[in-house]
C-alpha cells in the first residue's frame, strides 16, 4: 500500500511545495528509478534530510523517506523522473496526491 504522503512515478514532472521539517517518501520502483541515482539527486539538493525510520525496508529501498531541511528549489531527478521540489514556508504545502 502507498503512503498518503509519497510521490510516486505518476507524480513525474510535477512540483512539490513543503515547510521546513515536512515529510514525504519516494515510493518508485527501483527497477526503473534506481534508489543511487536518487540519493544521488537529493543529496545534490541538500534541502532534503534522509528519515531512517520512514523506510519500512531499509535504506536500500523503497520506500524511502526524507523531511525538508532547509528553505530553496531544487529539481530532483531519477533517469526520466523529474520533480521540482520547492522548500518555503510562506507558501501553501502541496496536497497528496500531487496535481
Amino acid at each position: 500500500m502507498i503512503q498518503a504522503r509519497s510521490v510516486t512515478a505518476a507524480d513525474n514532472g510535477k512540483i512539490l511545495v513543503l515547510h521546513v521539517t515536512s515529510r514525504f517518501s519516494f515510493y518508485l520502483d527501483g527497477k526503473t528509478h534506481p534508489l543511487g541515482d536518487l540519493e544521488s539527486s537529493v543529496q545534490a539538493t541538500s534541502l532534503l534530510g534522509y528519515i531512517s525510520n520512514g523506510s519500512i525496508l531499509g535504506p536500500q529501498c523503497y520506500p524511502i523517506m526524507y523531511e525538508a531541511v532547509q528553505q530553496g528549489k531544487a529539481l530532483v531527478q531519477v533517469k526520466d523522473f523529474k520533480l521540482t521540489i520547492i522548500v518555503d514556508d510562506t507558501l501553501p504545502q502541496s496536497t497528496f496526491p500531487l496535481h
